[in-house]
């Protein structure tokens, strides 16, 4: 199977193995082992030292944040521009993350995560893969390069009281977003306007058919349907947000 990830990144899984695509992600199993599960992790990065420790504590505290448990450190393998860590199984847990990888690829931090129920694990497929993870063009399709704006308001009649708050996507052609919201409302004696100040930059990419937002600490992705200067999100969950152009 041949992946490409419009972010800017290419894998190549090898027959033995199966990979399953999501909407920012790329799962990875082998049929003979449906216990252990690889998938494709990315952060903006350009710059970062992924060898530090400093860099190791905070992407193991990302990951027990998103995922759980993970276990006692075990090993750690330099790898071509990175790392790949392994760790025990955590204890009493149906799974947990039993590895990780980050490799330089570009202004990304990039690799795998590995996670397993069994008492073994394929160290050297997770390895294989980590090392031959590589860059690929990123797509900024010119229908998504635009400044995009989401609102909602809220009422209370019995208060007095109404706010409405915007928020604004601003996805360059150059591959880069930034984000900044606005608030205004309050009441008939006081009233509120948060003003406007950028909150969050990253870099954006899209496809035909998905949208993602990818900042340092935060990976973003939605499917899209496109229609007369609007757009409808929808993310994994199946949650719905629509953006106005």
């Amino acid at each position: 199977m041949e992946y490409t990830n419009p972010i800017g990144l290419a894998l190549t899984v090898p027959l033995h193995l199966q990979g399953t695509e999501t909407t920012a992600s790329l799962a990875i199993q082998s049929p003979e082992r449906p216990n252990d599960v690889f998938f494709l992790s990315y952060l903006y990065g350009p710059g970062a030292d992924l060898a530090s420790e400093e860099v190791a504590d905070s992407y193991e505290a990302w990951l027990r944040e998103g995922l759980g448990a993970i276990g006692p450190r075990k090993e750690r393998v330099e790898i071509p521009g990175g790392v790949a860590v392994f760790y025990e199984r955590a204890p009493e847990t149906p799974g947990s993350v039993v590895a990780w990888s980050l490799r330089s690829i570009g202004d990304l931090a990039a690799g795998l995560v590995g996670i397993s129920g069994g008492e073994t694990f394929e160290r050297d497929d997770f390895l294989a893969l980590s090392k031959s993870l590589a860059p690929a063009p990123r797509s900024n399709p010119e229908n998504l390069s635009h400044d995009w704006k989401w609102s909602e308001s809220n009422t209370d009649s019995m208060a007095g009281f109404s706010m409405a708050i915007e928020r604004t996507y601003r996805l360059a052609p150059d591959g880069s977003f930034s984000s900044w919201g606005r608030a205004i409302g309050g009441t008939a004696a006081v009233g509120l306007d948060s003003g406007t100040e950028v909150d969050t930059v990253g870099v954006w990419a899209g496809d035909d058919r998905r949208l993602i937002l990818l900042t340092n600490s935060s990976i973003t992705a939605w499917d899209y349907y496109q229609q007369d200067g609007s757009m409808l999100l929808t993310d994994e969950q199946g949650g719905k947000t629509l953006w106005r152009g």
